[in-house]
C-alpha cells in the first residue's frame, strides 16, 4: 500500500515539474539585446522593415523586421518613421525563418532595453 502512494506522489512530482518546465520554455524573454538602426524601404515593397543590428552583425549588414505590433505597442509606428531617433536599444526575441526569407525575422517579444 505504501508502495503506491509513492508511485503516485512520484508520478505527480514528475507531471508538476514536466509542466513548469514546458510553461518556462514557451515564456517570451525578450533576451537579446538589439538596436533598430533605421528603416530601409528600397529593396521591394513586401521587402522592406526596420534594420535590426546586435553584437557580432557585420559592419553594414542587418537583419529585417516587419514594423508589426511589437513596435507599436512600443511607440515605434511606420507613420512616424522620419521622427524617430535611431539607433533604439530594444531587447527581442526573434526567429529566423529557414527558407525564402533571406535577411528577414519574425518579433515575437520586443520592449525597450533601458
Amino acid at each position: 500500500m505504501a508502495v503506491n502512494k509513492l508511485k503516485a506522489l512520484i508520478t505527480i512530482f514528475i507531471v508538476i515539474v514536466s509542466f513548469n518546465l514546458k510553461s518556462q520554455s514557451v515564456k517570451e524573454t525578450c533576451a537579446t539585446e538589439v538596436q533598430v538602426v533605421g528603416f530601409d524601404a528600397s529593396k521591394c515593397g513586401a521587402c522592406w522593415g526596420f534594420m535590426i543590428t546586435f553584437e557580432g552583425t557585420p559592419e553594414g549588414e542587418y537583419l529585417l523586421a516587419d514594423p508589426n505590433e511589437h513596435f507599436k505597442k512600443l511607440g515605434i509606428v511606420l507613420k512616424d518613421n522620419r521622427n524617430l531617433s535611431y539607433p533604439i536599444k530594444l531587447k527581442i526575441d526573434f526567429e529566423k525563418p529557414e527558407t525564402g526569407w533571406g535577411n528577414r525575422i519574425v518579433i515575437s517579444c520586443a520592449k525597450i532595453d533601458e
